[in-house]
C-alpha cells in the first residue's frame, strides 16, 4: 500500500466510484477507512477525519437476473468520519461510515448501512504488542440467488470483536502470536433466520526470520461456527506456511498455502476438505503506480439452500493504481472466481473495473467508474451480466 500523506489532496479517492485505500492503521480494525492519516515516514498521524461522498449512477440489472432485467438510476450518500488518538507508543481509534443508497425505479432496494466501530494497538513493552478491536454493523446483501426471490435485499446485524497479541521482537530469530476473534450475525427480513450464527475462531502464529525483510510462517486456525435455527453447525479445522516479505522498496506481500477441513455436526451432511490459499502481493514499480495481487482458495458456508451445504471458492483479482498527474488517477481492476458446490452446481463470477479521479482542490476530488460484473452458472436461469456508470464527488475536512 502506498504511503498516503494527510495534506495530499490528489490521494483522497472516492470510495466507490475510486479504488479506495484498504489498509487500515491498527490491525484488528473492523472498518476499511477511505483516508489514511500517515506522514510521509509512514508513521500514523493523530487527528478527526470527517469526509463525505455522493454518487449518482445508472445500474442495467439491479436484481442481477438473467431475465427481466430491471435496470435504475440510483444516489449514494457516504459519510465517514475517524477519529486517531496517540497516548505514547499506543494508538486509538473510534470510526463510523454510513452508506445510504436511494433508487430511482425502485424503493425496495433502497437501503441504509451503519458501521461503528472502534480499535486500539497497545506497544506494551519491546517484545509484545496487542491489538484489539469491535465493530457494530447494520447490512444488507447484494443481489443475486440468495435474495432475487424476495422483494427487498436480506438484511442483517452483526457484532464482532477480536484481540491478538505478538510476542518476539522484529530483529528476533523468531516470534509468535496468537488472536481470538468472535462474530455474530442476525438476519432481520425475508424469514432468513435459519442463517444467523455466531463464530469464535483461534488462530496461532509463528515467524521465523530469515533476514530483516523475509519471515517464514505457519499458522494453524481452529474455527467453531454454530447456527441456532439450522443444522449447518461446523468446526473449521486449517493449517497454513508460507512466507512474508518487503524484499525491496518496490515489492511486499504474503503467500500462504495450506490445508482445510470443514466437519458438519450433522452426519447427513458431507464434510469438506482441500486446498487453502491466502496470497496478496503489493507491487510498486514507479512511486506513483501500485500493483496489487490477491489469490485465495477456502469453504464457505452456503446461502442457496437446496441441499446445499457450502462451495468451495477459489478467487483472484489484480488492482492497478496510476498517477496520471499530480492530481489525475487511473485505477483498473480484474476478479475472477469459481464457486463448485457440494450439489455439483458451479459459478463462474467475473468482475471488471475502470475509473479515473481528479482533485479539483485541496479537499474536492471528483471521479468517474464504470462496473461489469457476470455470473455464469451450471444451475439453468442464473446467469447474469450486470453495467453499472458511477459518477462522484467526494469532500474531505481536516
Amino acid at each position: 500500500m502506498k504511503k498516503r500523506e494527510r495534506i495530499s489532496s490528489r490521494r483522497l479517492l472516492l470510495s466507490s466510484v475510486m479504488l479506495a485505500a484498504c489498509g487500515t492503521v491498527q490491525a484488528a480494525s473492523f472498518g476499511t477507512y477511505s483516508v489514511n492519516p500517515t506522514d510521509t515516514d509512514g508513521q500514523v498521524v493523530p487527528g478527526f477525519y470527517p469526509n463525505v461522498e455522493f454518487d449518482v449512477g445508472y445500474d442495467d440489472n439491479v436484481l442481477r437476473e438473467e431475465n427481466n432485467t430491471q435496470s435504475s438510476t440510483f444516489y449514494l450518500l457516504k459519510p465517514e468520519a475517524q477519529w486517531i488518538g496517540a497516548y505514547g507508543k499506543h494508538l486509538l481509534r473510534f470510526g463510523y461510515q454510513g452508506e445510504f443508497a436511494r433508487y430511482a425505479n425502485t424503493d425496495a432496494e433502497n437501503y441504509n448501512d451503519h458501521f461503528l466501530g472502534a480499535d486500539a494497538t497497545l506497544d506494551l513493552t519491546q517484545k509484545l504488542n496487542i491489538n484489539a478491536g469491535a465493530a457494530y454493523r447494520w447490512g444488507h446483501e447484494n443481489r443475486g440467488l440468495a435474495s432475487a426471490v424476495f422483494p427487498k435485499p436480506n438484511r442483517w446485524q452483526e457484532w464482532a470483536a477480536k484481540v491478538e497479541a505478538l510476542y518476539g521482537r522484529r530483529t528476533a530469530t523468531a516470534q509468535i502470536g496468537a488472536s481470538y476473534e468472535h462474530r455474530d450475525r442476525i438476519f432481520t427480513n425475508n424469514g432468513q433466520f435459519t442463517r444467523d450464527f455466531d463464530s469464535d475462531q483461534i488462530t496461532l502464529i509463528g515467524f521465523y526470520n530469515l533476514g530483516p525483510k523475509t519471515q517464514l510462517l505457519v499458522e494453524p486456525s481452529y474455527t467453531d461456527i454454530n447456527y441456532p435455527n439450522s443444522d449447518l453447525d461446523n468446526d473449521v479445522r486449517k493449517i497454513l506456511a508460507g512466507v512474508t516479505w518487503s524484499a525491496t522498496a518496490k515489492t511486499t506481500g504474503k503467500l500462504k498455502v495450506g490445508h482445510y477441513n470443514k466437519d458438519f455436526a450433522d452426519p447427513a451432511l458431507a464434510d469438506a476438505s482441500g486446498l487453502a490459499v491466502d496470497v496478496e502481493v503489493v507491487w510498486e514499480p514507479k512511486t506513483y503506480s501500485t500493483v496489487v495481487l490477491k489469490v485465495s482458495r477456502d469453504a464457505i458456508d452456503s446461502a442457496i439452500g437446496l441441499g446445499s451445504s457450502n462451495y468451495e471458492a477459489s478467487a483472484a483479482s489484480v488492482d492497478w493504481t496510476h498517477d496520471l498527474t499530480e492530481l489525475t488517477q487511473l485505477q483498473v481492476g480484474l476478479g475472477y472466481e469459481n464457486d463448485e458446490y457440494d450439489t455439483g452446481r458451479e459459478d463462474d463470477y467475473l468482475d471488471a473495473y475502470i475509473g479515473i479521479s481528479r482533485a479539483i482542490s485541496r479537499r474536492v476530488t471528483v471521479g468517474a467508474r464504470y462496473d461489469y460484473g457476470q455470473r455464469d452458472s451450471s444451475d439453468v436461469g442464473n446467469d447474469y451480466d450486470d453495467n453499472r456508470i458511477t459518477l462522484g464527488v467526494k469532500t474531505t475536512f481536516d
